[in-house]
């Protein structure tokens, strides 16, 4: 309302006579006001208007709001930044040697660790090759025994047939 004010011209305009209501051929006022204000969701053209310059104005409004975001943002990405600084500082430089150090004895450790570990391995391989051999050896053995056991059942078996046989025959006479 405000800038519809401002916008207008300073002319003096010429006194209109004061609206009459509207009157219908009856005799009746519309139902709407004026003829023309019969359907109230008919937009007027000055609607329109402050509508789009109300537009601008919150689209003014979210860029402040966006401005004033990122302004404290920024301040508190400082603040962090100076703390941190601030912790940095209560490091100093024979500390932070100190840490390496003790950083590279902990590494130089791991590694002699591993190292010896890794010595030790060609000696567990042959001792796990020797057990191996002896396995294989004790195996041919059982399999060598195993072989004996089962031509000696097999020979059983028979003798014992050939016994249950004639066991027969001697009944039978």
């Amino acid at each position: 309302m405000l800038l519809r004010l401002f916008q207008r011209d300073n002319t003096v305009k010429p006194k209109t006579k004061p609206r009459q209501k509207a009157v219908c051929k009856a005799g009746r006022r519309w139902p709407w006001g004026r003829p023309n204000e019969r359907w109230p969701w008919v937009r007027h053209r000055s609607v329109g208007k402050e509508s789009s310059q109300a537009y601008t104005i919150s689209e003014q409004e979210q860029r402040m709001k966006r401005l004033e975001k990122l302004k404290r943002d920024l301040e508190r990405m400082k603040n962090e930044r100076d703390e941190l600084r601030g912790i940095l500082a209560h490091y100093t430089d024979k500390d932070l040697k100190d840490s390496i150090n003790f950083e590279t004895m902990m590494l130089e450790m791991q590694h002699e660790q591993v190292m010896t570990d890794l010595k030790k391995i060609p000696q567990q391989i042959c001792e796990a090759l020797y057990k191996c051999q002896e396995l294989i050896q004790e195996n041919q053995l059982y399999c060598i025994r195993n072989c004996h056991l089962l031509t000696e059942s097999f020979h059983l078996k028979k003798q014992v047939k050939i016994l249950w046989n004639e066991y027969r025959e001697l009944l039978r006479e």
